[in-house]
């Protein structure tokens, strides 16, 4: 606590000088600006006078040594009256001392004003300017801290669905035959075609020409292992699953051979570790659709405990404690319990099984299929056509309903249920449209700040000049609160859904010696030497780093070729010229990523987010960067940005577009490749085809990793042109709200209807998008403060001195703002703290309560009762306390022998 007072005292000190010294800075402007006027106009009315008449100059000249004479006689006045004052104030001490203070105060001032002459020149900005654009920042910040503080909702006060995803009961036996002919038996408690399942595997059919033509390639023995490759510690693979298979085909097989004998083998391992397996075909019979479910209650209990998997109290579980806490704040979720033997034995009775949810199931069969093959790798080697989670029904719509009921009756809310989608779609996609949900929110206070700018620049009363160095430091304020936000709400959501305990899994695709593991040496795991690893991030970056080469001087061409003569055509090529090598980035970035070979899931996705943010930020922003620079010899020009301005809305606009175009078309290409099957199968009848919806989920696309990733990164560059560029156009902060609010709902709609359900990865590199945000909110600032002082009307004409003393002096405003805004709108507001005590005291308080009804100790039928010796109980019962005999065995009062 003292050192949090202590680092608050001195953000405190540090901010009130940093503000004395900009006081200072700009009264000192003012002043210089006034005495120079004067200077000016002094020598001119002397020349003025010299070039007149004779008798007009002898009057003037006598008119002057009157002045002169009645300037001494008050100097004279004056000096007598200082000289009376100090004789008096020198009989009281008090004087003297304010009067010391004071002449001290005047030599600071005066050493103050050489040192800041020899840095401005003589040159202060327009006072008015100034005076107008401090209004603006002063009520755009308390509009900013009036809607963060009081309008602004977040998303943590929704309470979780409840899931019933549990137990469906025992079904009968059932033989499943496809194609004719049966290709495997179902055991008991085996689900029926049209249920839901939990995960889909998607194999060629072995019967349709397609498979055998395409199935005669031959695998070699490497490629055969990688589809058994383990990544981390392999303690529960399953190492002969393929070994029997090589030794009867001598290591080698056709393509056709290793399908069979994967399905062969997940068709018999799957259903004798107590998983609901069934397998249909596709309606043109060219598709086998092997699907998994865990909905038995048994054997889900069995793997939460032998995994250790975390389970939710009751939901009355508070009252049967006697605890008083609303559940419907976010600070009151009840905490989730290790399933392993302890757990049990302590709280039984409050674990609540039943909510258990499908992201869970999912990943238990995912984990059990992963210690047979390495669907990843099969599906590149071809050997299965594809997988992907299953939807639920019954979950799925009460995802919908939820988010349907907080946009309210005309589709504009913007609250989400993450706790519903967390535990349908797993954290990362949680997290992702928490992040696009919040700044879309965020960028709601700076539509109303912008039109309000706008206007008043219309009517004229504010000059662009003003908007130039206001709607700049307006972006910053608002850039620094909204990442206190997230930064608060990514923690709060990390401790509510237990984030920072999850280790990180190990990728399927990591390429290794198998070595002793360094946590179990018995057990073998793949390594790959540091020297190694590193070597291949070095070749990456290089690599990263010639492909922006190449970008600029494709770009540095392009706007050689028009002169810089800003055109409609030159900027639909360069929007053109940024998609292009964005996509290009895009696909460079996955191979660089891969050749990196990660061995752990969220150093890949670090790598891949940072790779695709440089690669991405340097192709949408150095054409506009690169035109900034080129204008620094027409700097005191007025309208010099003017093309640079039209560029960057025209760039934004064609980007939105494309960008909106490529919403659209997941779902159009859906349809039409649904229609195109349909067609095949119906031909020119009109019979009706009623697809099952699991062949009708194999037709979606996939949202993966990559997918997520690139989705917020186009976001977060979106961002990128409000702080680096926005003081060249207000436009662009309601166009980005515009931008945000689709994308946000064309992903929730996508999500629902028209992608295949995301694996629910757990989400480990949280941080990495704080980081990203933070790096791009400080370029803001250097860039927003070198175009506002260089490029301004507030320092034309001035030396170059004068404008880096502005570009200093309006990053220690801001650098003093921001710290101001972290003490109103701090990264932790505490809830996370809340949380954790709450939790701990719930447990402690079942604990407890545990322990007093199961009564191991004292009454009941629990161990036996220790007793004091008879000898001593009656003496203490008597209170004979001289029978009590000493520790050495001996009685009280005897000595020793």
């Amino acid at each position: 606590m003292k050192s949090g007072k202590l680092q608050h005292c001195r953000l405190g000190c540090r901010g009130f000088l940093l503000w004395c010294f900009a006081f200072a800075l700009l009264h000192y402007s003012h002043a210089v600006s006034v005495s120079s006027e004067d200077q000016v106009s002094g020598p001119a009315t002397c020349t003025d006078v010299q070039q007149a008449s004779g008798t007009v100059a002898g009057a003037l000249l006598q008119g002057e040594r009157r002045l002169q004479s009645q300037s001494r006689r008050s100097a004279a006045q004056g000096e007598l009256s200082e000289r009376i004052g100090a004789a008096a104030s020198s009989r009281n001490p008090s004087n003297v001392i304010i009067a010391r203070a004071g002449k001290a105060a005047d030599a600071l001032v005066s050493d103050t004003k050489k040192f800041l002459h020899g840095w401005f020149q003589g040159f202060g900005p327009g006072w008015q300017d100034l005076k107008n654009a401090a209004v603006a920042i002063c009520l755009s910040t308390c509009w900013l801290m009036v809607y963060f503080g009081f309008i602004y909702r977040d998303d943590r006060g929704i309470p979780p669905m409840s899931n019933s995803g549990a137990g469906d009961g025992d079904r009968d036996d059932r033989k499943v035959v496809v194609g004719g002919a049966p290709l495997a038996v179902a055991p008991a408690n085996c689900g029926a075609i049209d249920d839901y399942p939990h995960l889909v595997i998607v194999f060629r059919h072995p019967n349709h020409p397609s498979a055998s033509g395409e199935g005669e390639e031959n695998m070699d023995e490497s490629a055969l292992r990688r589809l058994h490759a383990c990544a981390g510690t392999a303690a529960h693979c399953n190492p002969d699953f393929f070994d029997a298979w090589l030794r009867d085909h001598q290591g080698t097989g056709n393509l056709r051979l290793v399908r069979d004998a994967v399905l062969q083998g997940l068709c018999k391992e799957m259903p004798e570790l107590g998983f609901e397996t069934y397998i249909f075909s596709s309606l043109d019979d060219d598709e086998l659709y092997l699907c998994f479910s865990l909905r038995r209650q048994e054997v889900l209990e069995f793997f939460m405990a032998r995994d250790d998997h975390r389970v939710s109290l009751h939901r009355d579980s508070l009252t049967k404690l006697g605890i008083a806490q609303c559940l419907d704040d976010a600070s009151s979720e009840l905490p989730k319990l290790r399933c392993g033997t302890a757990s049990r034995r302590t709280f039984g009775d409050l674990e609540d099984k039943a909510s258990f949810p499908d992201s869970e199931r999912i990943r238990i069969i995912y984990k059990e299929i992963s210690a047979h093959v390495n669907l990843d790798a099969a599906r590149e080697e071809g050997v299965i056509l594809d997988w992907f989670p299953g939807h639920e029904v019954t979950s799925l719509e009460n995802v919908h309903l939820a988010s349907r009921a907080l946009r309210g009756s005309w589709g504009l809310g913007l609250q989400q249920p993450l706790s519903q989608i967390h535990n349908y779609f797993g954290p990362r996609v949680a997290l992702d449209l928490a992040w696009v949900g919040m700044h879309c929110k965020a960028l709601l206070s700076l539509v109303p700040v912008a039109i309000a700018l706008c206007l008043v620049d219309w009517i004229g009363e504010l000059e662009r000049r003003s908007n130039m160095l206001a709607f700049p430091a307006i972006i910053l304020v608002w850039a620094r609160i909204s990442s206190n936000i997230w930064h608060r709400e990514v923690h709060f959501l990390s401790a509510l859904w237990y984030l920072k305990d999850n280790e990180a899994p190990a990728r399927p695709h990591f390429r290794g010696e198998l070595q002793p593991s360094p946590v179990d040496s018995n057990v073998p795991e793949r390594q790959e030497s540091v020297f190694v690893s590193r070597s291949r991030a070095l070749a990456s970056w290089l690599a990263m780093f010639v492909f922006c080469l190449v970008a600029a001087c494709v770009f540095l061409l392009w706007n050689t070729a028009f002169r810089g003569e800003a055109s409609m055509l030159q900027n639909v090529g360069i929007s053109v010229l940024i998609f292009a090598f964005g996509q290009m980035g895009n696909h460079l970035i996955k191979i660089l990523t891969h050749f990196e070979n990660h061995k752990w899931d969220d150093g890949h996705y670090s790598s891949y987010v940072w790779k695709l943010f440089f690669v991405q930020a340097f192709s949408r922003y150095f054409v506009f960067i690169y035109e900034v620079f080129a204008q620094l010899p027409n700097a005191d020009q007025k309208g010099c940005l003017s093309g640079v301005r039209l560029s960057l809305l025209t760039t934004l606009a064609s980007l939105c577009a494309c960008e909106m175009i490529a919403a659209v078309k997941e779902p159009l290409m859906v349809k039409v490749n649904i229609w195109y099957e349909d067609w095949k199968l119906q031909g020119f009848s009109h019979r009706v085809i009623k697809r099952p919806w699991i062949e009708e989920q194999s037709k979606y696309a996939p949202w993966l990793i990559e997918s997520q990733v690139d989705t917020t990164m186009q976001l977060v560059l979106t961002l990128g042109y409000i702080m680096i560029f926005g003081l060249l156009s207000v436009e662009v902060a309601p166009l980005c709200f515009c931008v945000f609010f689709v994308q946000l709902r064309v992903s929730t709609f996508l999500l629902e209807h028209y992608v295949q359900r995301p694996f629910p990865y757990e989400t480990v590199a949280t941080g990495v998008w704080i980081d990203v945000l933070r790096l791009l909110m400080n370029t803001g600032l250097l860039a927003s403060s070198f175009l506002a002082n260089v490029y301004g009307d507030m320092f034309h004409g001035a030396p170059w001195n004068a404008k880096l003393a502005g570009v200093v002096l309006f990053s220690v405003v801001v650098e003093t703002l921001w710290i101001l805004l972290d003490q109103v709108f701090p990264a932790d507001d505490g809830a996370v703290e809340l949380l954790n005590r709450k939790r701990r005291y719930v447990l402690q308080k079942a604990a407890s309560e545990n322990r007093r009804l199961s009564s191991s100790f004292g009454q009941g039928s629990g161990a036996p009762a220790c007793a004091v010796s008879g000898k001593l109980a009656d003496a203490v019962s008597k209170g004979a306390w001289a029978e009590i005999p000493r520790g050495d065995g001996r009685a009280q009062g005897t000595t020793a022998a």
